[in-house]
């Protein structure tokens, strides 16, 4: 058997034989509320939010939280119908995205669409009697679908226009209707923030009735999740960087409401002259008479299957894998934990034993004596160095103030040196002994050395570096680079790709 998959074996017997407990909430952090609280809505009387894949409702002020539904399967996007009384979402409990709506006070799940396309919940018509939901039933791409009404007592969906559209909010008197007519360049849940190219969605207000359209002033900016005030239409936004709320109208034109530093607002929803945002993982509601936000406070604790500690398998969690020098361990990065394995006989050492705190990219140092690893305990990712045993306490190094992402990539120059990437495209080197950072090399785009995991070489004395930097004509040429001098020369031309 070769080296390779007993390595693989071995890794996948430990990965099926033991596991990592979850983290147990904190009383500190149940006392200043419950986090990760997503999709608001509001009503008059009450807040709805995901949480947990579950839809649940509160008081306004958040007192008295109860879960609307606990299928296994993940609800959301709760909207109320204009009265409060009942709330429309998406859910997939019979394996498709659908629309389902259910009374505030509790009870069964109505589904109300069936086709085998996902249905996504915008809101309500203005007169309360549909749901709007927007399909891709009929479109041959995802960039956009369609705008449907579902009538919440049930019946065949109606489709409202031809146009693709996003987002739709119709307004109080149902006169018009603000969308968005395309998905941002990246519609995952950070987005292309700042994203300035051909994708970025503008909204766009339309009169069926006069067959009429306004533009929202744009600037090629990612404006999404138009909402009604009256008059007003009140939308999300990047273009003063962070996503912040603002509002447009004909005769203002636009003018920003909040933003919410250093966080963007991920969702928003309205009613009446409020409106309910989620930001860092809590809630607000704005007055947008008052011009004045405030947070609003839920505490839940249920009884998710998710928290109970247990044993996990996760071999699909496997981040990294190295061989130490002699060939008997590996260490392996899972879970946010960093594990050595033996490949034959032994034990299996769990080096970080950390609930609530990630580690990763593990790597050994070349005399095979200690390992080095990532760690986020303070906040912002430290280099920690220690034992191989992971008995003694190890050594951290601060490898800089901004929340960077950072990559471990091999100890050099007889261990004195580690060299790490970070998120900026930069090749760097930290001393061991006096915490020095240089930089070696910084690619002009994303590419090269960032991305490949290989594309560097230690000599076997392991005083020089080669690797590899794109050029003005993104050619790559190769360096070396000796750490005694802390210089680096190029040994191609950019006539070539190397």
């Amino acid at each position: 058997m070769t080296k390779r998959l007993r390595i693989f074996n071995i890794v996948l017997v430990f990965m099926l034989t033991y596991g990592i407990g979850l983290f147990v909430v904190s009383s500190g952090a149940l006392a200043k509320g419950t986090l990760m609280l997503q999709q608001p809505d509001i009503s008059a009387k009450n807040i709805a939010f995901v949480y947990a894949g579950d839809i649940w409702i509160a008081d306004r002020d958040g007192k008295n939280p109860r879960r609307l539904t606990s299928h296994p399967a993940r609800e959301v996007r709760p909207q109320f119908s204009p009265n409060g009384k009942l709330i429309a979402f998406t859910a997939a409990f019979d394996g498709n995205a659908d629309v389902y709506v259910i009374p505030t006070e509790g009870g069964q799940p109505k589904r109300l669409t069936w086709h085998s396309g996902a249905d996504l919940v915008e809101g309500w018509s203005s007169d309360g009697k549909a749901i709007v939901f927007t399909s891709t039933r009929e479109i041959n791409h995802n960039r956009a679908g369609q705008i449907y009404h579902v009538a919440s007592t049930g019946g065949h969906p109606e489709k409202i226009m031809e146009a693709r559209a996003l987002d739709p909010a119709w307004s109080g008197d149902g006169k018009k209707i603000a969308y968005r007519p395309f998905r941002k360049a990246h519609e995952g849940a950070s987005g292309w923030r700042q994203h300035r190219g051909g994708s970025t969605p503008p909204v766009w207000i339309y009169s069926p009735e006069t067959n009429e359209t306004i533009l929202v002033p744009h600037d090629g900016t990612n404006d999404f999740q138009p909402m009604w005030i009256g008059k007003d239409v009140y939308f999300l936004s990047d273009r003063d960087g962070s996503v912040g709320l603002h509002g447009f109208n004909a005769e203002k034109a636009v003018w920003k409401a909040i933003d919410a530093n250093p966080w963007d607002i991920l969702s928003a929803n309205s009613h009446g002259s409020s409106v309910i945002y989620d930001a860092g993982g809590e809630l607000y509601i704005y007055d947008t008479n008052k011009k004045k936000s405030s947070s609003i406070s839920v505490t839940i604790n249920p009884d998710l299957p998710q928290r109970r500690v247990q044993w996990k398998n996760v071999q699909k969690n496997i981040e990294s894998a190295a061989l130490s020098p002699n060939g008997k361990r590996a260490i392996i990065t899972a879970r946010g934990d960093i594990y050595t394995v033996p490949l034959k006989d032994g034990t299996v050492r769990n080096i970080t034993k950390s609930d609530g705190i990630r580690e990763m990219t593990g790597i050994w140092s070349g005399k095979g004596d200690k390992i080095a690893y990532l760690s986020d305990a303070t906040g912002n990712y430290k280099l920690v160095l220690t034992d191989q045993t992971g008995i003694k306490n190890g050594k951290t190094y601060d490898l800089g103030k901004d929340r960077q992402y950072f990559q471990l990539v091999s100890f050099a120059h007889d261990d004195s040196k580690i060299l790490f990437r970070d998120s900026h495209l930069n090749l760097k080197s930290i001393d061991l002994q006096s915490g020095e950072i240089e930089t070696i090399g910084t690619d002009p785009v994303r590419k090269g050395f960032i991305i490949g995991s290989n594309d560097y070489s230690l000599s076997p004395d392991g005083k020089w570096l080669s690797y590899s930097l794109l050029g003005k004509n993104f050619n790559q040429l190769l360096y070396i680079y000796n750490f005694e001098s802390g210089k680096a020369v190029s040994i191609t031309d950019h006539m070539g790709d190397a």
